[in-house]
């Protein structure tokens, strides 16, 4: 009798875990497609940004900007993720990622060194949310 109960429990569990294995797989796949989709045009464009920005160097002071606000903003990260939620924080950081590509459009000072500094936010919220939700699934 026992025998039949456990069995019973063990095909309860197989048949509850098998949506949300399928939901952990569509939420890996999102999770990967978006960022490789948002950092492909990202990081092309961070690579021309130098020569396309050379007017007083603003792009070397862009990506100066961002790195900095990167490597500041990470101790930050990890609490903003906990607190709001791994999927708010990854979309939070495409948004910054986005601003800074449409500043890049219309290059000046003052549009593209405050984008560059948010993009730096975005990043380090982009990696840690994307960690955080990876290790979730």
């Amino acid at each position: 009798m026992n025998e039949q109960i456990d069995k019973m429990a063990t095909l309860r569990e197989r048949a509850q875990r098998r949506p949300t294995t399928l939901k952990s797989v569509r939420n890996l796949a999102a999770v990967c497609v978006s960022c490789v989709l948002v950092l492909s045009g990202f990081r092309s464009t961070e690579s021309l940004e130098s020569s396309l920005n050379g007017t007083a160097r603003l792009g070397v002071l862009s990506l100066c900007l961002m790195h900095a606000a990167a490597a500041g903003t990470c101790y930050v990260a990890p609490v903003m993720v906990g607190r709001l939620g791994a999927k708010w924080m990854l979309v939070a950081g495409v948004a910054f990622y986005v601003v800074w590509l449409a500043a890049n459009c219309a290059p000046h000072p003052c549009t593209l060194l405050p984008a560059a500094a948010s993009v730096g936010l975005g990043e380090s919220l982009l990696w840690t949310a994307q960690v955080r939700q990876l290790v979730t699934v």
